[in-house]
């Protein structure tokens, strides 16, 4: 494979923030249950345990999402990865440049997972945390270099 330059391109937080809550979500789905569990036991037997659900829910639920998605935002390689305006991915590793074209951060090919597309952004997935992604907008690349990027990461192996 070549080595494929994005063009310049510039991203706000809240394409990081959205990316990561949707990971967060299905990666603890089952923790909603547990408020639709408590509420309709308590519809059944005690109306108090219903409004016990009802404070998970609606309290402590929106207030411990907060909470990761800021511990996640603010790590040093997320914000790191927000400040990028420019990729490079070569044979070995995806290079990410800030304004100045200096490499900010480097992630071994060997480390990334999956490479989609989502909306109008390239999602690369290097780890299973929630902030483990890069997020390059999708007219960074051509048509071609976006097959070529999907294609690289996306094979299938047959044994």
């Amino acid at each position: 494979m070549d080595t494929i330059r994005s063009n310049d391109f510039s991203l706000t937080p809240s394409a990081y923030l959205r990316q990561m809550s949707v990971r967060l979500f299905f990666s603890y789905w089952w923790l909603a249950l547990i408020p639709a569990v408590v509420i309709a036991g308590g519809l059944l037997l005690d109306w108090r345990w219903a409004v016990v659900g009802l404070m998970l829910l609606f309290i402590i639920f929106p207030m411990v999402v907060t909470m990761t998605l800021l511990r996640y935002g603010m790590a040093p390689g997320m914000v790191a990865r927000m400040l990028v305006t420019g990729a490079e991915l070569t044979d070995d590793a995806l290079i990410l440049y800030n304004v100045d074209g200096e490499e900010k951060l480097r992630i071994a090919a060997s480390k990334v997972r999956s490479a989609s597309l989502h909306g109008s952004f390239l999602i690369i997935d290097f780890g299973r945390a929630p902030d483990a992604i890069v997020i390059i907008p999708r007219e960074a690349f051509s048509d071609d270099q976006v097959a070529a990027i999907i294609d690289r990461f996306n094979q299938i192996f047959e044994f």
